[in-house]
């Protein structure tokens, strides 16, 4: 992918401003994280008692553990818009930030974020509004 100026600036943006994503997803799960470690303390309680209760709050402890572990669940937002975005999906991103500047080009895009930060401001806030609305992800700052 050829990495041009106005996409490297918005990651940069994100970078600065310490921009995480992460799909809504991740919450289902945290979701059903909650069901695995209610219905593990409740079978340990009814088969072993009190006893049980810290087994059973153990067991499903771990479990929940296994199941959020791994790669992938947040990530910051630059590694996301040049890793794991398309090419259609990073024009698009560009062409919501183009139309909220008074710009015409994207070199105009990035020369008016060079000079202003009033410009970096909505660029940022494009960019978090298209991240959560067409993406469907979820920001974390």
């Amino acid at each position: 992918m050829k990495k041009d100026r106005l996409v490297k600036l918005l990651c940069e943006l994100a970078d600065i401003n310490n921009i995480r994503v992460s799909s809504k997803m991740t919450f289902k799960g945290a979701f059903g994280s909650v069901i695995v470690s209610g219905a593990a303390l409740f079978i340990g309680g009814v088969l072993m008692g009190p006893v049980g209760l810290a087994v059973g709050g153990a067991v499903g402890s771990m479990a929940v553990y296994g199941l959020a572990k791994g790669p992938g669940k947040f990530m910051l937002a630059s590694k996301f818009i040049l890793n794991e975005m398309s090419n259609k999906q990073r024009y698009r991103m560009k062409y919501n930030v183009m139309k909220a500047l008074p710009v015409v080009s994207d070199t105009g895009a990035v020369e008016l974020m060079l000079r202003t930060d009033g410009a970096k401001s909505v660029a940022l806030t494009e960019l978090k509004i298209f991240l959560t609305k067409s993406l469907n992800l979820i920001i974390i700052e």
